[in-house]
């Protein structure tokens, strides 16, 4: 890795190495972590503000940037695995495609590599990881152990039900290619189930975004058109801990709505 690429993963994250990437986690890098914990902390002032009006509460609040930091992560890890996920679908459908017509399964894993990089680009994650097991193929090892591991790595079990069904495929001398071609439906089948979902999904999720937005507007709006209507709220002990209780379920609502709008297949 030269060190302008060094440099550039330092800085924007997300870098990856074939063979070696660990998908079920995502390193952030120093832009990212940066514009996270300024999102933490605007978060933290607003929440101070709506719900307190106190330098003291945004002080006690401002360590949630830190936990808004780990929180960005995991959503950018997430959403990287759900495009290998999404490649990973393609490719498998490629990889039958060409067993079908007649490449060796190690030709077939470099035919789908090249053909993965023309359908998503040189950055494609599973023409990377395709690309890196027919190398590897021609140094002597086993196409069945390189998936695997990348199975191990992806953190994916669609990925792993792949590896397991070509290892015993492998071990067992069947049919491979019609094997192959059965699992890949069956698994493709589920990841086109579960892109639906997220699609039919999509109006709700950005109505719950709208929906974690409308509290602040409201108390934000009263305080500018009529500051004394909700100065009771934030002056003695009675205020403060009503306010907290507020604050207490507003979380549990947005924490349900997301488990709501978690759907696995």
């Amino acid at each position: 890795m030269g060190a302008r690429k060094r440099i550039r993963q330092f800085l924007m994250g997300g870098g990856r190495v074939p063979g070696q990437t660990q998908y079920a986690t995502y390193r952030m890098g120093a832009c990212e972590i940066l514009g996270a914990a300024a999102m933490g902390m605007g978060i933290a002032g607003l929440v101070a503000y709506t719900f307190y009006r106190s330098v003291i509460a945004f002080l006690l609040l401002s360590p949630f940037a830190l936990l808004f930091v780990w929180y960005w992560g995991r959503l950018l890890g997430e959403k990287r695995r759900k495009r290998l996920r999404s490649e990973f679908k393609e490719g498998i459908t490629l990889l039958a495609a060409s067993l079908q017509a007649g490449y060796s399964l190690e030709n077939a894993i470099g035919q789908s590599a090249a053909e993965l990089k023309d359908m998503f680009g040189e950055d494609s994650l599973m023409a990377g990881e395709f690309g890196y097991i027919h190398g590897q193929i021609g140094q002597n090892r086993q196409a069945e152990e390189l998936i695997r591991a990348f199975g191990e790595r992806s953190a994916l079990k669609d990925v792993v039900t792949f590896a397991n069904v070509l290892a015993l495929a492998k071990r067992s001398q069947g049919e491979l290619v019609p094997i192959i071609r059965h699992t890949a439906q069956v698994i493709g089948d589920t990841i086109r189930v579960e892109e639906e979902i997220e699609t039919v999904t999509a109006a709700k999720r950005m109505e719950q975004k709208v929906m974690a937005c409308i509290p602040f507007g409201i108390v934000l709006y009263l305080n500018a058109a009529s500051g004394d209507f909700f100065s009771v709220m934030y002056e003695g002990a009675a205020g403060r801990i009503l306010m907290s209780v507020f604050l207490g379920l507003y979380v549990l609502a947005q924490v349900l709505a997301v488990k709501i709008l978690d759907i696995e297949v």
